[in-house]
Parts: C-alpha cells; sequence; structure tokens
C-alpha cells in the first residue's frame, strides 16, 4: 500500500507548465486534485466536468460548482462562489460525482506520520489517508502555517503557530481539528523549512578556530556559531575564524536563509590544545535525530505500551510484552521471533545482548525491569535468549543470555531451553565512535561527552578507595573526574572479540579482570556494587567490602 500524495505537480504549476484549460481539466483522474496557474482564468466553464472547486484567499473559503446539489450546499452553508482566479493562486478541484470531501481510492492510503508531513515541500500540499488521524501533533512542525480539512459541509483549520490563526478564521471556521476522520482529503500549507547543516569542517592554528560550513542546500544564508547560549560567530561568511580558548567544546554551528525565519544546527564536539585540535568526529543534528547514532546514557527511560508491544523511546525499539512467554532452545527462540506476528508488525528478531542489557533497570530488582513490562520471568534460573553468540575462543558454541531479576548477562549453552523476548528495529547500542589522544592518553566518547581515562598504570582499589580516588584525580590537565556508573562502563565493551580484553580496539591499556562502577545493587546497595569482567564482557555485582578490583575512571566534557 502507498500513500496517496496529491497534488501530481507538486505545490504549484511552475510558470512555465503550460495553460490551465478545458482539456487539461478533463484530462485529470477522479480524486482530489490542488492545482495553480500562471495566468488569470474569469471564465470558469473549463471547471464545468470537475464536480467542486475550492479557493482559499483573503482568510475566506469560495466554491464553485454547476451541479445543482453542489451548488445548493455551497449556498446553503453561507460560502461565496468562485468568480475568477488569479496567476499563480492555489485552488483545488474535485473531479468525482460522488459527494464533496471524499478521496477517490482511499483504499490505497495508510497512515501519516510526522516524518511524512515534514518530508512535504514548500507550497499547499493535498493529502488523504484511509487510516483516522487522531493526533494533531504530527502537523506540529517548524515552517508550518495551516492545514485545512472539509468535513460535514465544514472547512476546519489547525496551525501550531497561534500567529496564523487570524481573527477572521477565528470567527467563520472552526480552528481547533483534533482529528482528520478517514479518507477526507486535507491541505497542509508549508510556508518555510528549516535549513540542514550537512558538514562542518574545523582547523585550528593555536586558539584560532578555522571552521567552514556546508549546507545541504545552495542559497543565500546568514551563519551562527554558539558555545551554549553565547554567540561566537554572527555573520554571512560559511567560511570564517574565531578565537577560543584551550578546552572542550560542544559548539553549535547554525544557518538561516537571509529572506527566512528559521535556523537549522549541527553540534560539533572537539577539543583544542597547544597540540592542535583534537578529534574532529562527523557533525551530529542537534535536536530530533532519527539517525541511530544518538545518545542512550544517562537519558531518563520513556516507554509507552499498545496492546502487547511496549516501545523505548530512548532507543526506539519495539518490544514483545505477551501474557504468555515462549520458551525454547536457540533454533526454536529464532523461529518464534522470525514467524511472530503482533500488533500488525511482522519483522521481529531476537535482540542482542547490548539491547537486553540497556533494556534493564538496574535501579529495581525481581525484575530488574520497568513496570510497563507486565510479563516478565524473574526467577535466579530464569534466562532470556539474545541473537549474539559468545565470540570468545574455546566457548563459540555458547550464547549470550540475560536474567531478568537483577539484569545481569551470562553464557547459555545453545541447546537448553530458556525464554524468549522479541523485539523490533534497528540496533543503537553497537559500534560506538570512540578517539584516542595519544599525547593525553585518553579515550572520547564525543556522543555521549564523556571523556575516559587510559594509561598503562594498573590501579586497584576497594569500591569506597575506587570513588575517592577518581574523585582526586588530577589527570591529563582535568579534575572533574568520576568512577562510572555501570551503563557507561559496560558502553566501552566490545562483546564480539575472539581475543584479548574485552574493550573497544581504541583502548589501550585494559587489564584483563573485574572494574568497580558506581552503581550498587538494588537489593542491597550498602554490601553489593556493580562490577564488569573485561576478560569476558560479562557484568555481575560484588562486595563493596571485601574486594578489591581495577579502576578506570570518566569525567563529562564541558
Amino acid at each position: 500500500m502507498k500513500k496517496i500524495l496529491v497534488p501530481i505537480f507538486g505545490a504549484f504549476l511552475s510558470a512555465n507548465a503550460g495553460t490551465i484549460d478545458k482539456n487539461f481539466i478533463d484530462s485529470l483522474n477522479y480524486g482530489w486534485h490542488n492545482l495553480g496557474a500562471d495566468h488569470n482564468i474569469s471564465d470558469l466553464s473549463i471547471f464545468d466536468n470537475a464536480y467542486l472547486l475550492w479557493r482559499f484567499n483573503n482568510d475566506e473559503w469560495k466554491a464553485y460548482s454547476r451541479f445543482p446539489v453542489a451548488k445548493s450546499k455551497i449556498e446553503s452553508a453561507g460560502y461565496k462562489t468562485v468568480s475568477s482566479l488569479a496567476p499563480r493562486e492555489g485552488f483545488w478541484i474535485l473531479k468525482d460525482t460522488i459527494s464533496s470531501g471524499t478521496i477517490a481510492n482511499s483504499s490505497t492510503g495508510i497512515a501519516f506520520t510526522k516524518s511524512d508531513i515534514e518530508s512535504l515541500p514548500i507550497g499547499w500540499s493535498n493529502l488523504g489517508s484511509s487510516s483516522e488521524i487522531n493526533n494533531t501533533n504530527i502537523f506540529d512542525i517548524d515552517g508550518l502555517k495551516i492545514v485545512w480539512v472539509f468535513e460535514n459541509e465544514k472547512w476546519k483549520a489547525y496551525s501550531p503557530n497561534s500567529q496564523y490563526i487570524t481573527w477572521f478564521i477565528q470567527n467563520k471556521y472552526e480552528y481547533n481539528i483534533s482529528r482528520i476522520e478517514p479518507n477526507r482529503a486535507f491541505w497542509v500549507y508549508i510556508n518555510e523549512k528549516k535549513p540542514v547543516v550537512s558538514d562542518v569542517n574545523l582547523s585550528a592554528i593555536g586558539r584560532t578556530l578555522q571552521f567552514d560550513i556546508s549546507m545541504a542546500s545552495a542559497g543565500n544564508y546568514s551563519y551562527f556559531v554558539r558555545n551554549g547560549s553565547t554567540e561566537l560567530y554572527n555573520g554571512a561568511n560559511a567560511k570564517s575564524n574565531i578565537n577560543i580558548n584551550y578546552g572542550d567544546y560542544n559548539l553549535s554551528f547554525c544557518a538561516k536563509p537571509q529572506n527566512g525565519t528559521l535556523e537549522g544546527c549541527t553540534i560539533v564536539n572537539f577539543s583544542i590544545s597547544e597540540t592542535g585540535l583534537f578529534n574532529n568526529p562527523p557533525a551530529t543534528p542537534e535536536a530530533n535525530s532519527t539517525s541511530l547514532n544518538r545518545k542512550f546514557l544517562n537519558i531518563e527511560a520513556n516507554f509507552t505500551r499498545t496492546g502487547n508491544v511496549v516501545t523505548d523511546h530512548v532507543s526506539g525499539l519495539k518490544w514483545e510484552d505477551q501474557p504468555t512467554i515462549f520458551e525454547g532452545n536457540f533454533s526454536q527462540a529464532e523461529a518464534y521471533c522470525s514467524n511472530l506476528e503482533l500488533d500488525g508488525i511482522s519483522d521481529w528478531r531476537l535482540p542482542t545482548n547490548k539491547e537486553l542489557w540497556y533494556l534493564a533497570d538496574r535501579n529495581r530488582s525481581f525484575p530488574a525491569m520497568n513496570p510497563i513490562f507486565k510479563n516478565v520471568k524473574n526467577s535466579s534460573v530464569d534466562f532470556y535468549w539474545t541473537n549474539q553468540h559468545v565470540t570468545l575462543l574455546g566457548s563459540e558454541t555458547k550464547y549470550w543470555g540475560f536474567r531478568s531479576d537483577y539484569g545481569f548477562n551470562n553464557w547459555l549453552n545453545y541447546e537448553d531451553v530458556h525464554y524468549i523476548r522479541c523485539v523490533e528495529g534497528k540496533s543503537l547500542y553497537e559500534n560506538l565512535e570512540f578517539k584516542r589522544n595519544d599525547n593525553l592518553n585518553t579515550v572520547s566518547d564525543f556522543l555521549h561527552n564523556l571523556m575516559w581515562q587510559d594509561n598503562n598504570e594498573t590501579i586497584q582499589k576497594s569500591w569506597s578507595e575506587a570513588i575517592s580516588y577518581c574523585e582526586n584525580l588530577e589527570y591529563a590537565g582535568y579534575s572533574n573526574w568520576r568512577l562510572p556508573n555501570i551503563e557507561e562502563l559496560n558502553s566501552i565493551t566490545d562483546q564480539q572479540k575472539t581475543t584479548g580484553v574485552f574493550t573497544n580496539n581504541v583502548f589501550q591499556y585494559t587489564q584483563s579482570y573485574w572494574y568497580w562502577s558506581y552503581t550498587a545493587n538494588s537489593s542491597n546497595n550498602t554490601y553489593w556494587s556493580w562490577n564488569l569482567d573485561f576478560k569476558n564482557g560479562r557484568a555481575f555485582y560484588l562486595s563493596q567490602q571485601t574486594n578489591i578490583q581495577e579502576v578506570r575512571c570518566v569525567r563529562d566534557l564541558n
């Protein structure tokens, strides 16, 4: 199925698209069409084979039809009659003989999402859906001026910006649309689109930062560089320089059309020191990113439930949560997810090790899961399958599993029987990009704004000593170090290695042993704390009082 996306000719016919005459109108297919001409149309008889014509101008809808039933409805509803059409004026015609306000062939439409609306071109677009639209938040986008729908013989309007709902509209039309019925045409006007900064190239000479901003579309722009709310640059040149102090930065590089109001920005994270510019990773969108390279550490959980599916709005993944929990060996688990049809979703799969790991809530136990999940096996022998086999040499026949009573992972035998929770969506948690500074012996995760200690010093402490050590550490010119939480510590693991320590290869110094995290166990936070074993990538909780473990500190980038 595909959406009905009319007009066929875009927002308006361009000036060189030719004359709109009776032959052109007669050639159109049944359904709604959004048109425009480069010439005045005073002879409306060219529309006599169209059921209905609507025009909106000066905050007022007017109509034309030669059909008696339609003319009667227009007059009884108090609408004025169209007498002529000005050049480049948008108008709508219905090539149908059924009734005004419906869409021909509506069975081919499917539900609209916010991203569909964001993708519309500047100008008017005539749309339709075979499904009800019961959330007008999909229209709350920058640059959308107004939405019109004709329903029950009335025009209704909606706008995310109250300034567009003029006094005339408020007093003549219903303007708080809360839903759009199935098989209704509706019209969207995009006044302006947010510009896209496609790339930022940086270099440095001393404390002079040189930048070159590239735009996705050509045009005349004003450019801005900001550090938080502080403006560092405002000018018409995409390529320029600014003077800044040595340190770590997340600068916003922004652009706005010189004749527009919307601004598009990209954040670039980097460090600048006497040795020059350090780590200039690819720019990342500033907000509402749909990229898989988005943050997931230290973000408040955000789940919603529909039927037997729970959506994780941090990762974008959808999780099965049915009252009957399937169990089987690994091959049966794979087949179960592959064949699952649930709430209109058919591309289910087994989760990765990290997907199940980051689904857990380690502030809870029995189960260590958000209470929105209603169906969880949580005894000390209840494991859930992942799709990830163990790659460590000598253990390749085992698979990673997850125990939901406390939220830790372990290795499972292929033929054993365990529980299954299927997932849908693209994995977010693998292949983070880390950048190493060989001069400072640090590794930075610019996505989460973290800098990791990475030197060849062996540091072994008790849990309380580890906390104190990091908080008092002076290292690489910084003093704001801390002991990482278990989610941060797990993010630097590479659980698909065959030999060596299970950290990302960017890290050069890691002991093949347990490392402390700051996270205490939820069932006894004065006795147990979480550790991660980089010998194999597994996490567990150990005694705070009796264990001496390795320490790696982390700090937040400014």
